[in-house]
């Protein structure tokens, strides 16, 4: 669900982790590791997310932005024919307009939300990242909206404007999610197959989801 969304190649550790994440502006933000459910500030961040957790996409996905079946009606119909529940996801409005709802999302329990780096001025204004802060919901921001549509994989072009880093060494990472039959990860090539593997995802996603 999580980058920064996003190996989210989502194995789970067998115990929770506080790791310190670099975003996309160079703010340090805790998260607890491993994410288990996160709220995309836009629908098309569910291509970095489906960069890492290649078999669902959205099973770590507890909320978001309403926007993906207007930005690429075509891709989110074929996501919704593949993986009906995700028409039960919970949707939220746009951190922009000042529609996002604050207390639905503190009551979706999520672990990280991802935000575009478009939002950062809107989100500031409103004092969202205080008001998720105080109920202990972390904000990390990503910079997705970047991505030139007809890239082939949008995560590869990203994957180096993010860097992470643990608060605390591990003695083992999580190996690359199985290669499968996936759905696109860009909204222009509805034809080729999804992720190649989890280091094409930004840094802060990988860490977070990892």
């Amino acid at each position: 669900m999580a980058a920064a969304i996003v190996a989210l190649s989502m194995t789970l550790a067998a115990r929770a982790e506080m790791v310190a994440v670099t975003d996309i502006t160079g703010r340090q933000v805790e998260v607890n590791v491993p994410v288990e459910r996160v709220i995309l500030g836009e629908g098309r961040q569910v291509y970095l997310v489906a960069a890492l957790d290649t078999e669902d996409p959205f099973k770590r996905i507890a909320g978001w932005r309403e926007d993906f079946s207007q930005a690429d009606p075509d891709n989110y119909a074929a996501y919704l024919e593949k993986f009906p529940r995700m028409a039960e996801i919970p949707t939220f409005g746009g951190f922009k307009d000042g529609t996002f709802d604050v207390e639905q999302a503190v009551s979706l329990k999520p672990d990280v939300i991802l935000m575009n780096i478009e939002s950062k001025q809107a989100t500031e204004d409103a004092k969202y990242i205080e008001k998720l802060a105080a109920a202990g919901i972390p904000l990390v921001y990503v910079d997705s909206a970047s991505v030139p549509l007809p890239t082939p994989n949008p995560a590869r072009a990203c994957s180096a404007s993010c860097s992470a880093r643990r608060s605390a060494p591990r003695n083992s990472s999580p190996g690359a999610p199985p290669r499968s039959r996936a759905l696109p990860t860009s909204s222009r090539r509805p034809s080729r197959k999804g992720p190649r593997s989890s280091s094409n995802a930004p840094a802060a996603i990988r860490t977070i989801a990892a």
